[in-house]
């Protein structure tokens, strides 16, 4: 199922920096000229420089290995590179990412997509992409935010032609909405979050929402029931947007996540955006028909949706724990402020001037180059936070909508399971009082014509009820597939960041030991 690869997540981290080695010698994730991206194949993570040779990583296989172990499948294509004891372990290769329009020099924060998506566009006939975002008016009351959407497709009935719109995050919830109506059977992918209370304005957000609303789109055309919806091809293809359908299911009030990350668990970056985007993910809720409390009597789904309950609520705990390990980090940058300056303050007393006949400019050299190894140490620091929040925080959260959506879905299975029970029940009310009844009685063939009415009505819901099962059935197993490559995926890029921050910090302290 490599061609369904995209519809959960697909591990993609894009950072700045001249050299392409993730998180090895990248001046801040805000810095540099070029741009460097990381993705995840259907296949495995690459990773590789502007020239296209592999980047190396320096490290004993435990370092790297211990983790990557549990996750066998990985393709022989792949790059590998030597490590320092002879060993050799999967490197990623990474290739550049065009910047154009409005969002050029901005640095991309979102995990989750590279625009130019291989596993997306061999596996579908349409490939759409939200290339730029443009702010259109002056003034704060009156501007808004439209995103270029270009859409080349191959598929009969579509457009020939390459495509271009302009779309409104609204339009993106419409479509969202067209899609749940559409095929109430399916995941429908979760759009980023609307409700931010920094700067809507900010480069930053507004470069992850498209980079996310991207991934959206093309998430939506790698399904192979959603992208047969028609409005689909009128969202990429016509400037004005038609009425709402029948409405969707509604969404619970928003839900908070847990009190103890002190309410800022998304990725934290210069202008601090992103972490209110973490608070205000949507909970779904999975209410059932208040005349009619249905019973689960397929073992499958009723196991099927403890687990996915569980998970909802695992994935967020991890979620925001993984909020606290990035505070930590950034704790520690913080602290490393005042060490810096008092090794500077001992190194100019051990200084002193040319006239003094005190101090040793010996021990003054060592404290400057402590000072300096600190400022290294809060960029490796920063850096490794950033990677942290960025592309495994913000991923787990991604999975958390997900699991939400798949909940509308199952929510949806119970209403047509209540709609059939409540059938039964009515069939069943109407048969015991038709066998009560004298066969002479006046009323007797009014109610056998009840009793067939009610027995046709539930054989229709029985059928819907049928159907509807196996749809979601057949979703969920898609799901989980997919989401096995891309937990591999992961916890991969989670580990290799670890790794490459491990290596570089050793370096940085044995070089004062050497000089020393």
């Amino acid at each position: 199922m490599a061609e369904d690869l995209d519809i959960f997540t697909t591990v993609t981290a894009e950072i700045e920096g001249e050299d392409i080695n993730y998180f090895m010698n990248n001046p801040g994730m805000g810095g540099g000229d070029g741009s460097a991206v990381m993705e995840a194949e259907s296949d495995g993570l690459w990773m590789d420089d502007d020239a296209g040779a592999g980047s190396k990583i320096e490290g004993t296989e435990d370092d790297a290995t211990s983790v990557l172990d549990e996750f066998k499948e990985v393709d022989d294509s792949k790059s590998k590179v030597a490590m320092s004891d002879g060993t050799s372990v999967v490197i990623p290769e990474i290739e550049d990412a065009p910047r154009t329009g409005a969002n050029q020099g901005v640095t991309p924060l979102a995990l989750g997509e590279k625009d130019e998506a291989p596993e997306a566009e061999s596996s579908s006939e349409i490939s759409v992409k939200v290339v730029e975002w443009q702010k259109i008016g002056e003034s704060s009351m009156n501007s808004y935010v439209q995103y270029k959407v270009t859409c080349q497709a191959t598929k009969a009935g579509w457009p020939k032609d390459p495509l271009t719109v302009y779309r409104r995050y609204n339009e993106f919830l419409w479509i969202q909405e067209e899609l749940r109506n559409f095929e109430r059977c399916a995941i429908v992918p979760p759009l980023p979050e609307k409700t931010v209370t920094m700067s809507r304005f900010d480069p930053e957000f507004l470069e992850y929402r498209r980079r996310a609303l991207s991934r959206f789109l093309r998430r939506v055309c790698a399904h192979p029931v959603l992208a047969e919806c028609a409005a689909l091809r009128i969202f990429v293809s016509e400037g004005e947007l038609p009425e709402k359908s029948s409405p969707a299911p509604a969404p619970a009030p928003q839900a908070s996540p847990s009190k103890s990350t002190g309410g800022s668990v998304g990725v934290t970056s210069a202008s601090g955006w992103l972490s209110f985007i973490g608070d205000k993910i949507t909970s779904v809720a999975t209410t059932v028909t208040e005349m009619f409390n249905p019973v689960e009597h397929d073992n499958w789904f009723d196991q099927k949706t403890k687990y996915f309950t569980l998970l909802e609520a695992n994935v967020l705990q991890l979620a925001d724990n993984s909020a606290k390990l990035v505070a930590i980090r950034r704790a520690q940058v913080e602290a490393l402020i005042p060490f810096r300056s008092t090794c500077e303050l001992l190194a100019q007393t051990e200084a002193g001037t040319p006239s003094e006949d005190c101090g040793d400019r010996r021990i003054a050299s060592a404290f400057l180059r402590l000072r300096d190894i600190g400022a290294e140490q809060s960029l490796l620091d920063s850096e490794l936070a950033d990677g942290m929040a960025q592309h495994w925080e913000q991923e787990l959260r991604d999975s958390y909508r997900y699991i939400l959506e798949l909940k509308v879905m199952l929510d949806h299975r119970v209403k047509v399971m209540s709609k059939y029970q409540s059938a039964q029940a009515v069939t069943k009310v109407k048969q015991d009082r038709l066998e009560r009844m004298n066969v002479s009685s006046p009323d007797y063939a009014r109610s056998h014509k009840e009793v067939e009415d009610a027995s046709a009505v539930e054989e229709q819901a029985r059928v819907e009820f049928t159907l509807t099962s196996e749809k979601c059935k057949k979703e969920i197993l898609r799901f989980e597939d997919i989401r096995i490559g891309d937990i591999r995926k992961l916890v991969t890029l989670f580990a290799q960041m670890h790794v490459n921050h491990n290596v570089r910090e050793k370096d940085l302290w044995k070089g004062l030991l050497a000089e020393v």
